[in-house]
């Protein structure tokens, strides 16, 4: 019998925005924010684009495989977009899984930290069975929420209050990890993937 292989440590979100800030070719222009948060309502609209065609098309690649890509680049702009307004990932993180654990009823209760993807990946499995997820409703919501992010000016969200702020964006990323749900998708694997994705076109000094 083969012995398993040993599992990687839990990748965090404080490991995953260090090592995505640094291919963040954004950093201390003027239109940053624009440009991040137009940057996850783009890849969000590619996810559905790509859905569409490999239904049009009768693709043989599944479509999880084809929406892996697109929620990658999504969650980098997500996050990079969070950072500019000056949310934490430990804060991202746990006012996601709050999130999470309301949709799902669960009692409200912060998250351990550093919080991780394994963190939210292991909510989804606990709750998977018994959600009432529709994939092309999800992907409607998810639409919906990238919509909204791309309408708010930055004088909007710096009107909120932090807690608002925090909330908000909480929601935005816990509605990314029910899409990630819905194709089958480990978010870890997708932000560990996406590190990858940016390491070889960015690999730094």
């Amino acid at each position: 019998m083969t012995p398993a292989l040993p599992q990687p440590h839990p990748l965090s979100l404080p490991e995953y925005a260090l090592k995505a800030r640094e291919a963040n070719r954004l950093q201390n222009t003027p239109d940053e924010f624009d440009n991040l948060r137009f940057g996850y309502f783009g890849e969000t609209g590619g996810l559905l684009a790509s859905v569409k065609k490999s239904v049009r098309d009768q693709l043989t690649d599944p479509q999880n495989a084809q929406a892996a890509e697109e929620l990658g680049d999504a969650l980098w702009y997500l996050v990079g977009t969070a950072a500019f307004l000056g949310i934490s990932p430990n804060e991202l993180g746990d006012h996601c899984i709050r999130r999470l654990r309301k949709r799902f009823g669960d009692n409200d209760r912060p998250a351990s930290e550093p919080v991780s993807f394994r963190q939210i990946d292991g909510l989804l499995d606990t709750y998977k069975e018994g959600w009432d997820l529709d994939r092309v409703k999800q992907l409607g919501t998810l639409a919906n929420s990238a919509g909204t992010l791309a309408n708010m000016s930055l004088a909007q969200f710096e009107s909120m209050s932090p807690p608002a702020l925090r909330e908000h964006f909480g929601t935005l990323f816990a509605e990314w990890a029910l899409t990630c749900g819905c194709f089958e998708l480990r978010v870890e694997s997708i932000a560990r993937d996406n590190l990858d994705k940016i390491s070889s076109r960015w690999p730094g000094d």
